[in-house]
């Protein structure tokens, strides 16, 4: 997948280095974010588990396999986790840590929101199971094109060099900076975020007679596996650059490695 990568130079990727740069994605605090990912997982797990054996209603066949299959991703991924949050492991495999997160979050925000989407929308919409089905099989088909244009884009970008340093199209020094401030701004955007939704919701229930808030709900778990989808196409390249190049990663002393540190893996495919 990564072939047409190993044609370019390490200066190709710069813009993809500005996250460790700016210390928001340390070993610690990639650490830290496994840990609550833990947390996350196993309750995720949970619901997905009592939903599952909900002895009331009849899921069927389809929404029971997809239950599994993400209860079952969720446990691997939290033995991963723990794993992985052991500085003796992830000093060694520092690219592979990154990768366990990034599934994290994908799992997390993606998978299992979508089949607890799916929960809510079989519970609250008449539907039928063969409209269920191809419901289903179409938003998967969705989401594995939106996720192939995605990389897409990428591969074309990085080919032109648009992720360079000395590029014009992205000011790194500028992303730098807000990469840095964005942490701390976390908050003020999920206030932000918790108004909107308040906002559309009492409008809809002054002007609609329905339960809008469940709508609501079950519109954004469909909706979050796109964002995680275009999140996870930039982690993946990312994954490609801490495989490959030294300067991606960190000493033992959590420093990152300058630029020009090596080219640790020259035939990554």
């Amino acid at each position: 997948m990564f072939k047409k990568f190993n044609t370019l130079f390490e200066e190709d990727f710069a813009f993809f280095r500005i996250p460790f740069k700016s210390r928001r994605q340390t070993l610690t605090n990639l650490k830290k974010g496994l840990y609550f990912g833990i947390f996350l997982q196993a309750f995720l797990s949970f619901i997905h588990f009592f939903i599952w054996q909900d002895p009331v209603n009849d899921f069927g066949l389809l929404l029971n396999i997809l239950l599994v299959i993400s209860f079952s991703i969720s446990i691997i991924l939290i033995t991963m986790s723990i794993i992985f949050t052991l500085p003796s492991v992830y000093q060694q495999k520092q690219h592979t840590q990154y990768l366990v997160v990034s599934l994290m979050l994908l799992n997390v925000f993606g998978l299992s929101m979508y089949t607890i989407g799916l929960y809510l929308l079989q519970m609250n919409v008449d539907i039928t199971e063969n409209a269920f089905r191809i419901f289903v099989i179409v938003s998967i088909f969705l989401y594995a094109v939106f996720m192939i244009f995605v990389f897409m884009r990428l591969t074309r970008s990085l080919m032109k060099g648009e992720f360079r340093e000395d590029k014009g199209k992205y000011d790194h020094e500028r992303a730098l900076k807000q990469d840095k401030k964005r942490t701390s701004k976390f908050l003020e955007f999920t206030v932000v975020l918790i108004g909107i939704i308040f906002i559309v919701q009492f409008m809809l229930n002054n002007f609609v007679t329905m339960d809008v808030r469940m709508m609501i709900l079950t519109i954004i778990m469909l909706l979050l596996p796109y964002l995680m989808l275009y999140m996870f196409g930039h982690s993946l390249i990312t994954y490609y650059c801490k495989k490959r190049f030294a300067s991606f990663n960190f000493d033992d002393e959590e420093n990152l490695n300058p630029s020009g540190s090596g080219d640790k893996l020259k035939h990554f495919g």
